[in-house]
């Protein structure tokens, strides 16, 4: 999984930093693939699509502020 959202400093940071990790390439070949099929048919009905996303837990969301 492409992990965009992390950053070379995550795990070196203490606490190492909790991100969300999404996959940038699929997203955006899903976009343009529903684009391109709703601009050759408009009576295409509107269509959900989840792409799945992965938690890299180092730390810092299990924290409280204070703490």
């Amino acid at each position: 999984m492409d992990t965009e959202n992390d950053f070379a400093l995550a795990d070196l940071l203490r606490p190492a930093i909790t991100v969300v990790a999404q996959d940038s390439d699929t997203i955006g070949r899903t976009a343009i693939d529903l684009l391109r099929h709703r601009m050759t048919d408009h009576t295409r009905p509107v269509q959900t699509v989840t792409i799945g996303v992965e938690l890299l837990i180092r730390g810092s969301g299990e924290r409280s502020p204070a703490g």
